[in-house]
């Protein structure tokens, strides 16, 4: 279909909305991959600035003189303050209350430890004989026992 119709000399109504092929035959296709590939890159960009906090922060846990504790990414003494941040805010305490803080650190696996498929791999076959001799000896009459 040409761009002006050869009765009347318009545009097709295809171009005139836009929609047809336009100048070189491209029409609206390049600027809609380029307007996904922006779209895709952005949500790439977003999801992974979601996930950058909870990376590479080391937390501390402060115990209090009255028993509570407080679980914080960061801990600063200032004087007689301590200032504790949190994810959501920023709290401020005498010192005088705080009974001490600790780092949090993730449990740490020892190298000489066995994998857990190892300490359990005969576990499954003892159970099943197990739960075998419980059927058995329960649907035996009581009183006597096959051998």
């Amino acid at each position: 279909m040409s761009e002006r119709s050869a009765t009347s000399g318009q545009l097709s109504p295809l171009r005139a909305r836009g929609r047809g092929p336009g100048v070189g035959g491209q029409g609206r296709t390049r600027g809609c991959r380029l307007g996904f590939s922006f779209l895709v890159l952005l949500l790439l960009l977003l999801s992974a600035f979601c996930l950058l906090p909870t990376a590479g922060f080391a937390e501390e846990i402060i115990f209090l003189h009255d028993g509570r504790t407080i679980r914080a990414e960061k801990v600063e003494i200032i004087g007689d303050r301590v200032r504790i941040e949190r994810p959501s805010e920023t709290i401020e305490l005498p010192r005088s209350d705080v009974l001490s803080i600790h780092p949090i650190s993730p449990p740490q696996v020892s190298p000489n430890s066995p994998a857990p498929s190892e300490v359990y791999r005969d576990m499954t076959p003892q159970m099943v004989d197990k739960i075998r001799r419980e059927i058995q000896d329960q649907s035996e009459p009581s009183g006597r026992r096959q051998q």
